[in-house]
């Protein structure tokens, strides 16, 4: 081949390479199945092909690198599992630490002991991550929960008990979604049932978060995550499990709302009924749409009370926690006579200390996914983002 074919081919190879760019950034081609193959068939290609057949081992590593592996705000693992972008620098961290440790000291003064809980993205490491990626999802958490632990905050790292219970990250969240499966929420409500009761008194039965106590329903191929929506694949759809309580359940469920000037709260009941009453309503009365992830739990952002009228545990808790709550307080509630759950949305620009200001507690449990810490766009609760407030002058007045 002459040197004036090499230098046309390798134009030509250019050309063709820019106009593959511009067409998978319009249409997200190179995230489909076809791609894929041609991937696929690179690869082998590329595994016998002569090193010094330089334009082809330059066109694939040029493919490697710019496979869309990041397709709006979402990154595709090396095992082809969906997570959110989020390499992103992230500060406040010890304000934020500066926050929790307000409130636990605030809480305490009213004799109400704190537990904060720490739930794990869906990376066990990083090692799925495509070649020139990062981010800082587990760094930030792991920097957050050592804040918190020299603040002498009580901390139950959930990312710590998967690994030592050897659980398998891939199967315990969703494959195109960030959210732990209604599966590995109840697991973490059994880990959070053995605290609460070995430390602070709870005598909850621990047949409660046993999976024999609950009837598992799977909705098959009808759940489209959040990430599998972003990169706009219907394909992507994935099983959903509703998992509920066999045992009888009668709940009570109000929405705690604040008054104008946010001092304190009324209630209004908001339904009542069994567990799929209340919770899970679309489990009984199917209608083939979609199951969204927020279809674990029907009253979720906001306050809400939830009164287990049937509970053999007559004690009250606070939850504040984000969207990983929405299946976890649902098995809470099934324990508990009283469960407060306090939505972290700062959309509402509601504050937490007004409203307890006459409210008293056995326990609050403050649980907070790691993708909070490390996704710039999810809300903040230092103080001057209004998230969680700052506590009333007099708190701390005996």
């Amino acid at each position: 081949m002459t040197k004036t074919a090499k230098i046309n081919r390798l134009c030509a190879l250019c050309c063709v390479l820019a106009f593959c760019t511009l067409f998978a950034r319009k249409t997200g081609f190179f995230y489909t199945e076809k791609f894929l193959k041609v991937k696929a068939d690179i690869e082998r290609f590329y595994a016998v092909a002569p090193k010094k057949d330089f334009l082809y081992r330059l066109f694939f590593d040029y493919i490697n690198i710019t496979n869309r592996k990041h397709i709006n705000g979402v990154t595709i693992l090396n095992d082809g599992r969906l997570m959110l972008d989020v390499d992103h620098p992230i500060i406040y961290l010890n304000e934020r630490a500066d926050a929790i440790t307000a409130l636990k000291e605030y809480l305490e003064r009213k004799d109400t002991p704190f537990l904060y809980i720490r739930a794990p993205s869906k990376l066990r490491d990083n090692t799925q991550l495509p070649k020139l990626y990062d981010n800082d999802i587990i760094r930030n958490a792991d920097r957050f929960t050592a804040l918190l632990n020299d603040r002498g905050v009580d901390i139950l790292d959930l990312r710590e008990q998967m690994t030592c219970d050897n659980l398998n990250f891939a199967d315990a969240f969703f494959y195109g979604d960030h959210h732990w499966t209604a599966e590995t929420a109840l697991w973490a409500f059994g880990k959070a049932g053995m605290i609460m009761n070995d430390k602070y008194g709870f005598q909850l039965d621990e047949k409660i978060w046993s999976p024999q106590e609950y009837d598992f329903f799977v909705y098959r191929k009808e759940f489209l995550g959040s990430e599998s929506s972003r990169i706009n694949d219907p394909r992507l759809k994935e099983d959903i499990t509703v998992i509920i309580p066999r045992f009888h359940t009668e709940f009570e469920i109000y929405n705690k709302i604040a008054d104008e000037n946010n001092n304190g709260s009324a209630t209004e009941m908001a339904a009542s009924g069994s567990f799929p009453d209340v919770f899970t309503p679309k489990v009984k009365n199917k209608n083939n749409e979609a199951f969204t992830y927020a279809d674990l739990n029907s009253f979720r952002s906001g306050f809400w009370q939830y009164k287990n009228l049937t509970a053999r545990e007559q004690k009250k808790i606070l939850l504040v926690s984000d969207s990983f709550a929405y299946p976890f307080v649902t098995y809470l509630a099934s324990a508990l006579y009283c469960v407060d759950y306090f939505y972290l949305d700062n959309a509402a620009n509601r504050k937490l200390y007004p409203v307890l200001e006459n409210e008293n507690y056995d326990l609050a449990v403050f649980l907070v996914s790691d993708v909070v810490f490390s996704n710039y766009t999810a809300p903040s609760f230092e103080d001057d983002r209004l998230y969680i407030g700052s506590p009333p002058q007099n708190a701390y007045a005996k």
